[in-house]
């Protein structure tokens, strides 16, 4: 188990945000919303993405795609690599005033590997283009 982490602005601003934004995502339309972005997030939309590309440009797309897939392989390390060095626990174990409505994909929230994911194919997709 990890040290507690002395209260500072910054954390109390986090769990501010926090309690803020998952008060919004109690609400049917706002959780409709984030359930899509959530599932574009998971890569899919990338994944797809990639596939299109090659089946409408073929060959050519080759370049664009390639990099793509290198940034989706890298990302996933880093990913992994800052999950284990972390271990920040999600908002709902540490808050008691958020509710999860959801199952997490593991008991840590940080780095967000939707985020990440969405951040380093976007970056990868315009470099490339």
């Amino acid at each position: 188990m990890s040290k507690p982490v002395p209260r500072t602005r910054w954390l109390e601003l986090d769990e501010r945000l926090c309690i803020r934004f998952n008060r919004a995502a109690r609400l049917g339309p706002v959780r409709h919303i984030l359930r899509i972005v959530n599932r574009l997030g998971n890569g899919v939309f990338c994944y797809a993405l990639m596939g299109a590309l090659l089946a409408v440009h073929g060959v050519a797309a080759v370049r664009v795609v390639l990099p793509m897939a290198a940034v989706g392989l890298t990302r996933t390390l880093l990913y992994k690599c800052l999950k284990a060095k972390t271990s920040r626990r999600q908002p709902d174990q540490v808050y008691q005033a958020i509710t999860c409505s959801a199952s997490p994909l593991d008991p840590f929230s940080f780095p967000s590997g939707h985020t990440l994911h969405a951040v380093a194919f976007s970056f990868s997709a315009v470099a490339s283009a």
